[in-house]
């Protein structure tokens, strides 16, 4: 569960979860949509569900689903160590791997920050209202006008975790340059002698905000930092999206 389902289940309830899975006591808990039933129930259920699925960026493995049967099964009893201390040292990596080594960049010319707004204006935060969750889809002039540039790297804003579920930011044309959901902080870096083209015009920050799960409404900011090359510094090669591919029939 900790390597899977905790970036969104945690204390903070991250992305409008309704509850947390970090700890023993969380699964004995009374479920939030079936008083009836405890947490670790649903969690049997829920990693299950083929229309709605638990995680959801993929399926668990078929050793993991069925160590979670039997725990399930057996009424889900209490290991002998409550903070699984051993069972996470055998499973985690000793130090930082992948995205977790990468940097940011430190011969950016310029920093571009692109962030949800109210339509009422940029200097304003988005509102979520209580008890909604919803797509605004915020249009936002590309800051660098129509200015060639390569962007060599991008990093997550994420202004309030508790009702950001994900984003994407898309081109004027509608294409996909960029997304993030929550466990996604870092996206790996672009190859040394790349630079991906940065479109002009009317960009879009597509938006999902989870807030059904509370009474309050939600200020929210979150986006994205750009780091870019001015064309005296452009890498030898320069990426595209390309749209031809994305057709449903394929």
């Amino acid at each position: 569960l900790d390597g899977n389902c905790t970036a969104c289940h945690n204390e903070q309830k991250t992305a409008g979860a309704p509850m947390s899975l970090k700890t023993y006591a969380d699964l004995q808990a009374p479920a939030v949509s079936d008083k009836t039933k405890k947490v670790y129930q649903l969690v049997g259920v829920r990693v299950h569900d083929t229309v709605k699925p638990m995680p959801p960026q993929g399926s668990l493995t078929a050793e993991q689903l069925g160590g979670i049967d039997r725990w399930v099964a057996a009424g889900a009893p209490a290991g002998a160590d409550p903070m699984c201390a051993s069972a996470a040292q055998a499973e985690r990596p000793t130090g930082p791997t992948g995205a977790d080594k990468w940097e940011w960049p430190s011969n950016c010319d310029a920093t571009y920050k692109i962030v949800a707004h109210a339509p009422s204006g940029a200097d304003q935060p988005f509102l979520v209202g209580a008890n909604q969750e919803v797509h605004p889809q915020v249009s936002v002039p590309a800051p660098w006008g129509n200015e060639k540039l390569q962007a060599i790297a991008f990093r997550a804003i994420t202004d309030n975790p508790k009702v950001l579920h994900h984003w994407i930011l898309y081109g004027a044309g509608r294409e996909h340059l960029i997304g993030w959901a929550p466990g996604k902080d870092h996206n790996a870096p672009l190859p040394a002698d790349v630079g991906m083209n940065l479109p002009g015009g009317q960009l879009t920050l597509d938006m999902h905000y989870f807030n059904l799960m509370n009474d309050q409404q939600e200020p929210d900011r979150s986006g994205v930092e750009i780091c870019v090359l001015k064309p005296e510094h452009f890498r030898k090669n320069t990426a595209a999206v390309y749209g031809g591919f994305s057709q449903f029939a394929i």
